[in-house]
């Protein structure tokens, strides 16, 4: 079984140009509380699929540039997986 992980953080880059990540609406260009989930924890089995849905609703005043990182992290493990990633659009 692999366990994920998704979650949402604002960003920045700092002046050398490395990307700095800080919690959710915490910055002023954050757009993470448009941002829905429809889980947070994922565990799947072998040979099973599982869907995570994310969506976004935009404010009709919303700031032109805004921003947020979607982060998919997956517990580390010994077991020879190779996990994909689909996002629809």
């Amino acid at each position: 079984m692999l366990s994920f992980v998704t979650r949402i953080q604002d960003w920045n880059r700092d002046s050398l140009g490395t990307k700095v990540y800080y919690d959710s609406n915490t910055l002023p260009l954050s757009n993470a509380s448009w941002l829905t989930l429809s889980s947070n924890n994922v565990a799947v089995q072998p040979g099973e699929n599982k869907q995570v849905n994310v969506s976004m609703t935009i404010p009709a005043n919303a700031d032109k540039l805004t921003t947020s990182m979607l982060f998919h992290t997956g517990e580390r493990t010994t077991a020879k997986v190779w996990p994909r990633l689909v996002l629809t659009y």
